[in-house]
């Protein structure tokens, strides 16, 4: 979303049945959220279980990209349980991080993947909080046939940095 005030910022909007705004939502059916000084966008958006909504993207931190991932009430209100003001950034590489997906877990996890940039493009993943399992029993998540992901240990198998990130 871009205005003549300010870069461009998250925005998230929600319409009804028949493509009209919805008015409950936001503020008439839209939600603009500023993260950092610079450009940022949403990607992907998904919804959890209990109705609260998140977008994932990148914000710029000035001098390069980081994910980002808002997480918004059913209302459209800012959800301050995450991260104290609904709002988070993870910087991955050193230059262009862009998160492009992001998928809710049965637990409640977050999972959001995406592309970051260091020395070589890679591919990036990062889950946060722990859901409904205990930090000892976090699971994995498969990447392709020779790669296994574990976040509570930071556990790796072929060819692919990972870093363990226990934010919200």
């Amino acid at each position: 979303c871009t205005n003549s005030s300010a870069p461009n910022d998250f925005f998230i909007g929600r319409l009804n049945a028949d493509g009209s705004r919805d008015a409950g939502f936001g503020s008439d059916g839209l939600t603009v959220t500023p993260i950092g000084a610079g450009a940022e966008f949403a990607n992907a958006v998904a919804i959890q279980a209990d109705g609260k909504i998140v977008a994932a993207g990148f914000s710029s931190n000035g001098s390069n990209n980081d994910f980002a991932v808002v997480r918004k009430n059913a209302d459209g209100s800012p959800d301050l349980s995450f991260d104290s003001d609904g709002e988070l950034t993870t910087a991955l590489g050193d230059s262009l991080d862009s998160a492009n997906g992001v998928v809710i877990q049965a637990d409640g996890k977050i999972v959001v993947v995406g592309r970051t940039v260091g020395e070589t493009a890679d591919f990036g993943v990062v889950r946060y909080g722990y859901g409904t399992n205990a930090a000892t029993n976090d699971g994995f998540i498969r990447v392709d046939p020779v790669v296994d992901l574990r976040f509570a240990n930071a556990f790796r198998r072929g060819t692919i940095s990972v870093r363990e990130m226990n934010s919200v």
